[in-house]
């Protein structure tokens, strides 16, 4: 297409005139600031026997939000208008902050401020052109750009409140800014469309205006902010902070236009003791006399150390109880997938390359989810183990993802892929199929029912494969009370810069806890299995609380908790019953023979038995109480007909009043769909 040009350039002329005199504005505001710099001084003096202030300096940078409005020519609104712009630049200089009360400080800051930014708008104003290609005429659009440069000396005054214990502040004061180091602005456009369009001088973009903005106005804001203090020294800080500064004046006279400015940066603060005259030097002595006494020196002696105290609110001692423990961890053989997706989600663990040879199943948490998410590599290494082993992977849909099975199809793939590759598995010895729903879904009015149904089902014909994992003899401990509370007690005239807790087993660490500024009155400790596995019969844990100030000064206080230790003389077995499919009390053909053998090993003439049956959340609450009681019934009858002289202590349902595992995951609802057989045996018989 022949390029035309077209004759067109806006000629704008903005009056440049100083409203004020910047030099003598800036003098008086710095009058003000020392004067009012010097009366927080003299107030301090006389609230403070040993005030300290704080010299440093901040940095930061941050964004600009261009408010209001420009004409695009000056006083013809007909022209168009810039609307709302942004910005971003540095702001940073030096601070100093003046103690007022034990929570508030007066903050002065001078310093460099960057709040320029752009403001673009696209318009036509009614300008048409000829278009040749469509033989039309369409509009000129054009994008105007106004991009300012303001860079701000600055006077900020806030003050600074922390109500916390520990050293977190806000800001809040005003805020004062003349352009002292510059204001400008450029003025452009650009030809957006047609294409082929120029202007006289050949080029698609112009600058229209440009100079120096003169009858900029003094900025009157609020800024506002928080900080916190980490000690970096005795009296010196580093202090992460996020500021705003909102303007109550416009930046030019006669428009409308602010500039909003928030900011991320950090400041750095050193205390400084005020200064202590000397006292005047003694007179020289006449020729013969004795020597005078030596004048004693003044010494202006620091604030005490910390007053500390340190003591167990719940509990003079600790009593210990360790269990041996057999349970079956029966696992579900479903591994479930998300919408319209055929990847293994990232919570099934899927170790490969080295780690499957260190792969062992007594290594497995005693923890029923975690075993079951570990049913990629067991399934691997017991079809390693056993390579008479055949399985059929049976993919599945939730009946609305596709009419037809190809998600279903590619999920039981994905699991093959795995078994193979990783584990070296023949894939002669892997059928895989699909079909729609499972064989027995989950009801589909329930979202979580859309989720259980999709999925892979893993089925065999020995028994082998999908046998319960045993951890046989492992020890639990009881500890009562569970957690220790610490009252903590700190008193500090300098203020406190820093406290940690600490609990020893003879010199052996076992437990810290810390923080910056005055520790918390209460803080609760739970007592984990780790710390009661490594106690003795008779044995005790150091406790001891260290407060340090800002002047370095510490002060510990200790305190020892008793703690007894005994071996339960009851023998635990549990079995949890699972794969009770959705809203069915029916024990499976793998539930009959998990618990023959675990009845067998477990259930002896002097043993105890309770069974609790349990739901998960979905359905009516009363009919899970229902249901769970049907299914604790049921496991009863079959325990019984194995051993009819069994004593069974307990036998209820409790519904889904006790959760134990998270309802949010499909394999969660299902670990709760159960039976829990508890065998106490007296240990020996």
């Amino acid at each position: 297409m022949k390029r035309e040009q077209i004759n067109y350039k806006v000629q704008i002329k903005r009056t440049h005139q100083f409203i004020l005199n910047k030099r003598d504005i800036l003098k008086n505001l710095t009058a003000g600031a020392l004067f009012i710099i010097y009366c927080s001084l003299f107030t301090a003096h006389a609230v403070q026997a040993q005030p300290l202030y704080w010299l440093g300096g901040h940095a930061g940078y941050g964004g600009n939000i261009l408010s209001g409005g420009l004409d695009i020519v000056p006083g013809s609104s007909q022209c168009g208008a810039f609307a709302n712009g942004s910005g971003s630049g540095f702001r940073g200089g030096l601070l100093f902050e003046l103690p007022l009360l034990d929570q508030l400080r007066l903050s002065a800051r001078g310093g460099f401020e960057a709040l320029g930014g752009t403001f673009t708008t696209q318009l036509d104003n009614g300008l048409y052109v000829y278009q040749p290609s469509s033989r039309t005429i369409v509009p000129l659009l054009r994008q105007h750009t106004y991009a300012t440069t303001l860079n701000y000396g600055t006077i900020d005054l806030p003050v600074r409140y922390a109500p916390f214990d520990f050293p977190l502040g806000f800001l809040l004061g005003p805020s004062l800014a003349l352009p002292v180091f510059g204001a400008s602005y450029v003025e452009s456009e650009q030809i957006l469309s047609p294409q082929g369009y120029l202007y006289l001088d050949g080029l698609r973009t112009q600058t229209d205006a440009a100079g120096a903005l003169a009858n900029t106005k003094l900025r009157i804001a609020a800024i506002g902010g928080v900080g916190y203090d980490f000690p970096i020294g005795p009296v010196s800080f580093i202090s992460p902070e996020f500021t705003v500064s909102f303007p109550f004046t416009q930046v030019v006279a006669g428009e409308s236009w602010k500039s909003i400015s928030y900011s991320a940066g950090v400041a750095v603060k050193i205390g400084i003791m005020p200064h202590v005259a000397a006292p005047p030097p003694p007179p020289m002595p006449e020729p013969g006399s004795p020597p005078p006494p030596a004048a004693p020196v003044a010494v202006t002696p620091l604030p005490p150390a910390p007053n500390v105290s340190l003591s167990v609110s719940n509990a003079a001692d600790i009593h210990i109880v360790a269990t041996t423990v057999t349970e079956t961890f029966p696992i579900l053989p479903y591994i479930f997938f998300d919408e319209n997706s055929s990847q293994i989600p990232p919570r099934y663990i899927r170790r490969g390359g080295d780690s499957i040879a260190t792969f062992h199943e007594e290594n497995l948490p005693d923890n029923a989810p975690d075993i079951y998410h570990s049913i990629l590599d067991v399934t691997g290494k017991r079809m390693k183990d056993d390579p008479g082993t055949t399985v059929i992977i049976t993919g599945t849909t939730d009946g609305k993802e596709t009419e037809d099975t190809t998600d279903a199809l590619a999920r039981a793939d994905a699991v093959k892929r795995y078994l193979v590759s990783a584990w070296g598995i023949d894939g002669s010895r892997i059928r895989t199929q699909a079909r729609g729903l499972p064989a027995n879904p989950t009801d589909e009015k329930y979202p979580e029912g859309d989720a259980e149904n999709r999925r892979v089902e893993i089925t065999s014909l020995g028994d082998n494969i999908f046998s319960p994992i045993v951890h046989a003899n492992f020890t639990e401990y009881s500890m009562t009370p569970p957690l220790m509370v610490f009252n903590l007690g700190a008193l500090s005239q300098a203020g406190a810069a820093s406290w940690s807790l600490e609990a020893h087993r003879n010199s052996t660490p076992i437990a810290a806890f810390g923080g910056m500024g005055a520790p918390p009155k209460d803080y609760t400790w739970k007592l984990p299995d780790s710390v009661a596995r490594i106690l003795s019969d008779t044995d005790h844990i150091s406790c001891a609380l260290t407060v340090r100030d800002v002047n370095g000064l510490e002060t510990t206080s200790q305190r020892d908790v008793p703690v007894y230790k005994q071996k339960n003389n009851v023998e635990v077995g549990r079995l949890s019953l699972i794969v009770f499919d959705f809203d069915k009390s029916d024990i499976s053909p793998e539930n009959h023979q998990m618990m023959s053998t675990f009845v067998a090993a477990a259930v002896r003439p002097a043993s105890t038995v309770a069974i609790i049956g349990t739901t998960d959340r979905l359905g009516e609450a009363e009919h899970n109480q229902e249901l769970s009681e049907s299914r604790a019934q049921s496991v009863k009858r079959l325990l019984l007909a194995s051993k009819p002289q069994a004593n069974v202590i307990e036998c209820k349902g409790i519904g889904e009043s006790q959760l134990k595992y998270d309802n949010a995951l499909p394999e969660g609802r299902y670990y709760c769909r159960t039976v829990a057989i508890t065998v106490q045996t007296p240990v020996g018989q």
